[in-house]
């Protein structure tokens, strides 16, 4: 099994220059890390963990230490990993007609006209049927509306120091737990004392730090998103330490891992909102078809058939111990979301049809000489019926409804149609351009078609968007979706209309 990842510590670095040429670093200042993404590629023995946090932090240098249980390789990730991997295991909406409380509702209003336990006056069951009529209008009237939705100190030894991406990157031996935090401080990473015993049970462990360091424009505190890192390393278990994040934290940590491999993932304390085959015709989200599969994230995972999503949000308390990684066989599973307007819906549905029962059970023991208690079962179905409708609206996940795939097919076929237009223009004998010169004039032309355009359309690898590269000469554009891709050849290719 294999031991990841990544302990974010996030800390900031403030300069200021005296009046005497002396630079002094604010040590205590703190950075909150509100959320992490993780994907983890775990294949014989051999880890490939790659980390995208965010940091609410102030300083023009953001320090972030990762222990890792071996001497890892460092690579750039691309800034559409994460994105990818989040439409790829996003909830599926669950979609409930409106007709269908609509339709309760009258069924409703009908077994109470044709049920009415004896003695009840004909005034009485009318007045019930409206009060009915019009509880359900109220409680439909939500739904009716439209959808919006440096050099090494005593006891540490460096052992690569590069540039990977936008970080200055140095992986680290230490002996003691004091030693690397003297190294760091001596770089500039600010080490509160909370810290340290964390950093003495790595080095206990035997583990070893990969502290990278990233400057940026803005001083003032600021939610920061750097693009992802990776670390490829071998392990024989997988384990995502969180002493680290625990000790540095100023709040509470929501964590996703996304886990390719060939088993199910599972971690006490963590839901699973994904788990499918990630090979063959019928998956969804593909890495072994070239026509569909997201380039990067394909090659991070090649070898892998599953991908297992999991979501924890996690206090100081709980991180005070490292994140185990199991394995259980493969069970497809979708985690389902609903709006709000849905959610309503289900719980008016489920009232609806308690009531429906109770009034046809309320006959049946009218029938049966039992007339003494069909005033108890329809007290008591009002009760339940309002219990569990609430219930049911309360314990469905709610989440707010975005644009669909009209609104994505909108923007593409903007970048689709503005890159085969720039294309055509050289398919007449004209020179080709450089590929840099090509991007440019595909994004001068996007505002003459949408307004728009610019501000919706990012050349990235992340759904929605797209990239222009070129492989053996040619110039290609690839096409971002949710589960996948399209590419297009684009030299000598003519103009598409609309």
């Amino acid at each position: 099994m294999a031991r990841p990842l990544a302990i974010l510590f996030s800390l900031c670095l403030s300069l200021a220059a005296l009046a005497d040429g002396g630079v002094f670093l604010r040590v205590d200042t703190r950075a909150n890390l509100p959320d992490q993404q993780a994907m983890i590629v775990y294949l014989n023995g051999l880890e490939t963990l790659a980390i995208e946090t965010r940091a609410k932090a102030a300083g023009e240098e953001i320090a972030w230490v990762v222990p890792l249980p071996a001497v890892p390789e460092v690579s750039p990730a691309t800034t559409g990993t994460f994105p990818t991997l989040r439409a790829a295991c996003a909830p599926r909406r669950m979609d409930v007609p409106w007709q269908l409380a609509a339709s309760l509702g009258w069924l409703l209003m009908v077994v109470l006209c044709l049920f009415a336990p004896k003695g009840f006056e004909r005034r009485s069951t009318f007045a019930a049927c409206i009060f009915m009529l019009l509880f359900l209008c109220c409680l439909l009237v939500p739904t009716l509306g439209k959808a919006r939705g440096g050099a090494a100190g005593d006891g540490v030894e460096v052992v690569d120091r590069s540039i990977v991406g936008n970080y200055e990157v140095s992986t680290i031996n230490a002996a003691t737990g004091d030693s690397i935090a003297a190294w760091l401080i001596t770089n500039g990473f600010a080490i509160p004392a909370d810290a340290k015993p964390a950093l003495d049970d790595y080095t206990k462990e035997g583990w070893c730090f990969v502290a990278c360091k990233l400057r940026r424009d803005d001083a003032g505190e600021s939610l920061l998103t750097p693009h992802p890192l990776v670390f490829r390393f071998k392990t024989d278990r997988v384990v995502y330490p969180m002493r680290l994040t625990g000790a540095v934290n100023t709040g509470d940590l929501s964590l996703e891992i996304y886990v390719f491999a060939n088993d199910e993932a599972r971690v006490d304390g963590m839901e699973t909102r994904f788990s499918q085959a990630v090979i063959g015709d019928r998956a969804n989200f593909t890495i072994n078809d070239p026509a569909r599969a997201h380039p990067a994230i394909a090659a991070l995972a090649q070898g892998a058939t599953r991908l297992t999503m999991l979501r924890g949000t996690f206090t100081r308390d709980d991180m005070k111990r490292d994140i185990t990684i199991d394995w259980r066989p493969p069970t497809d599973s979708h985690a389902s979301v609903a709006g709000r307007q849905d959610a309503i819906l289900l719980g008016v549905s489920i009232a609806l049809a308690i009531l429906i029962v109770a009034c046809i059970v309320a006959k049946v023991l009218q029938v049966i000489g039992r007339a003494s208690l069909v005033k108890r079962t329809l007290l008591a179905s009002l009760v339940l019926a309002t219990l569990a409708g609430g219930i049911t609206y309360a314990a469905t996940e709610k989440a707010p409804m975005v644009a669909g795939h009209k609104w994505w097919r909108t923007k593409l076929w903007v970048a689709e149609s503005c890159t085969l237009t720039v294309a055509g223009d050289y398919s007449n004998g004209q020179p080709k351009p450089s590929l840099a010169e090509f991007r440019r004039q595909v994004r001068d032309m996007m505002p003459t078609v949408d307004p728009d355009a610019l501000k919706q359309l990012q050349e990235e690898d992340s759904p929605g968007n797209y990239t222009i590269d070129e492989q053996d000469g040619e110039f290609w554009l690839t096409l971002h979706w949710p589960y996948g891709i399209r590419r297009h050849q684009l030299t000598g290719m003519p103009t598409t209309k609309k």
